[in-house]
């Protein structure tokens, strides 16, 4: 988790893990490396810390994505996975703000992921007004 974390390209990562697979008996994917990183610093909630550790994920899993477009290891509804539900919370609006403003800078979403990230990103505006 902890190249994942430091923002290193996923393709790096792949590499890492077809070496410590070899060895191991259970077998990790890139996919499932991204998301426990993303779920590891979740259940931090460390604040700008927590949101440079995320965003060196989300421009990883971007390049990654743009490179190697047929053959992704990793893609933006993975991501989404797990950021989806923290940002239909109310419970963290300044994170949510933060996530919700790198998710629009770094993944290719998708125009229903888009609507409901924008009805996200209303609901905390609201909520944190009133």
């Amino acid at each position: 988790q902890k190249v994942c974390i430091l923002g290193l390209p996923i393709m790096y990562i792949n590499s890492f893990l077809h070496l410590s697979n070899s060895t191991q008996h259970h077998i990790m994917t890139v996919k499932s490396i991204v998301q426990q990183s993303l779920q590891s610093l979740l259940d931090k909630e460390s604040g700008d810390d927590l949101s440079n550790e995320i965003e060196k994920i989300l421009m990883s899993v971007s390049t990654h994505e743009k490179k190697e477009q047929d053959k992704c290891l990793v893609t933006s509804s993975d991501v989404l996975e797990v950021l989806k539900p923290v940002c239909s919370s109310t419970k963290h609006s300044n994170l949510n703000k933060t996530l919700l403003h790198l998710l629009n800078k770094y993944l290719s979403l998708s125009q229903e992921d888009f609507t409901l990230l924008l009805l996200y990103q209303t609901r905390s505006i609201l909520s944190s007004n009133f």
